[in-house]
């Protein structure tokens, strides 16, 4: 099996020969712990047997290695693989495999931005330091696997994004994603399934995820040439739009909205390729608008008439931060203290949170005072700076790709994803979401493409 699978990889960048014994060693250690969580759980075992099988497809193409995560955004928690195993965290190793087989063949060039640097180096390391005062071992620990798979994700977009054809096909994916996935809610909003027992995840968070291919989609279709295949993006990013209202998620509204305005102020190749575009497109987003307003009107008027304890999980977070000002109470401590913080909080009403059997662990529902209270008021400031990097070098990128349009474009839908996400993070704990760690890591990937643009590295392709 071995000696098969080193003629398989033989063919991997400069074959060179001790990624190929780094290889072989990994494939006998894999096997041995194969067999012995096997024996322990078979269940677990086939699992394992499937990354096996899997993982040397990223090994030998490692630039599918983010098509596999754009996938696992959108479709992580629908896909269970297992007790407690989705697909979002089983790509991680493989992701990694494809990673460093990458990095050691052929290196890696990464964009230097001192304020992403800051903001996300500030906000891991702090992170990992509160593992010594941390206030619940177990919840900082499981948020700090977490976060290393958004190390991945960060990693895997900066890196193996090189192209504009690499760009090109990343944005494909994202548009397919979406648009199947915004395809499913619609049917099931229409089905009747309740929003919190879709399979297909958290309705908050699938708003978010809908609004950051929205701009990508517009951006993929604004340098294409065939009608056909423009007539089909516009459809998805219609589709896209839908489901976002039918998710009947406060947030995602307010922060859908919030987007399509930036998208509107964007200068003509900030995002659309002419004035004609961007005019068809808020059209044409007005129309869906009214026309879904009927449909979902009585159950988002249910919905902000309810309160369900938010109010109550802010201001124990504020609570939480009084108690532990500069230290916080640890990364990801606060899921597994919110009962006890909810019933010492002044003004929180604890009766609004057993009456919906939530009393096992909450979320604050506001990743900015959810790091506050977790990461302490220094945490909350490189969190602050991490977000405020990527608009930062989004715009910077933007400037510097004026060969290619494409590029451009991309850098005007991030910038507007980007926005949509920190309004609607005011409403979630997204301070350790898949799709903040898919922000920072296109960020950069544009922000080096558009440096090789400016040193004549890179080529733009037509469509």
């Amino acid at each position: 099996m071995i000696t098969t699978m080193s003629r398989a990889f033989s063919g991997v960048g400069r074959r060179n020969s001790r990624i190929l014994a780094l290889l072989t060693a990994a494939f006998v250690l894999l096997a041995a712990v194969l067999g012995l969580l096997s024996a322990a759980d078979p269940a677990i075992g086939l699992i394992l047997m499937g990354v096996v099988v899997v993982a040397p497809l990223f090994i030998l193409w490692p630039k599918s290695v983010p098509h596999l995560l754009v996938v696992s955004i959108f479709f992580g928690e629908a896909i269970a693989l297992g007790e407690g195993l989705t697909l979002g965290r089983a790509t991680a190793p493989i992701a990694a495999v494809g990673l460093i087989v990458h990095l050691l063949d052929k290196g890696f060039v990464l964009l230097r931005s001192k304020l992403l640097a800051w903001g996300v180096g500030g906000y891991f390391l702090i992170a990992i330091a509160s593992l010594l005062w941390t206030q619940s071992l177990e919840g900082t620990t499981f948020a700090l696997t977490s976060l290393g798979i958004g190390l991945i994700y960060i990693l895997s977009f900066a890196v193996l994004l090189e192209t504009e054809s690499d760009l090109r096909r990343i944005l494909a994916t994202v548009t397919v994603s979406a648009g199947l996935l915004g395809s499913w809610w619609i049917w099931s909003y229409l089905s009747g399934i309740d929003r919190f027992e879709n399979p297909a995840g958290d309705p908050n968070f699938f708003a978010v995820y809908q609004i950051l291919a929205i701009p990508l989609c517009i951006a993929l279709a604004s340098h294409c040439k065939d009608q056909a295949l423009v007539a089909l993006l516009y459809l998805a990013t219609a589709i896209m739009a839908i489901s976002v209202v039918a998710s009947i998620s406060r947030g995602g509204l307010l922060a859908l909205a919030t987007t399509a305005i930036v998208a509107v102020l964007l200068p003509v190749g900030g995002l659309f390729s002419s004035r004609s575009q961007k005019k068809a497109v808020v059209a044409t987003g007005l129309i869906v608008l009214v026309a879904c307003a009927p449909v979902v009107w009585a159950d988002f008027n249910d919905r902000f008439q309810s309160e369900y304890g938010r109010l109550g999980l802010w201001r124990s977070a504020l609570y939480a931060y009084e108690q532990q000002p500069l230290t916080g109470l640890g990364f990801g401590a606060y899921n597994e203290l919110s009962f006890q913080l909810l019933a010492e909080t002044p003004g929180a009403l604890l009766e609004e949170h057993t009456q919906e059997s939530l009393i096992e662990g909450r979320q604050v529902h506001n990743a900015y005072l959810e790091v506050l209270a977790e990461m302490g008021i220094v945490g909350v400031l490189f969190f602050l700076l991490l977000l405020a990097g990527i608009p930062v070098e989004l715009r910077r990128a933007a400037r510097l790709a004026g060969p290619s349009p494409l590029l451009r474009s991309t850098c005007g839908a991030l910038i507007c994803g980007a926005v949509g996400f920190v309004v609607a993070s005011v409403f979630l704990s997204s301070n350790n979401n898949r799709a903040l760690w898919f922000l920072v890591g296109m960020t950069l990937a544009l922000g080096t493409m558009a440096k090789r643009l400016t040193e004549q590295e890179l080529e733009p392709e037509g469509v």
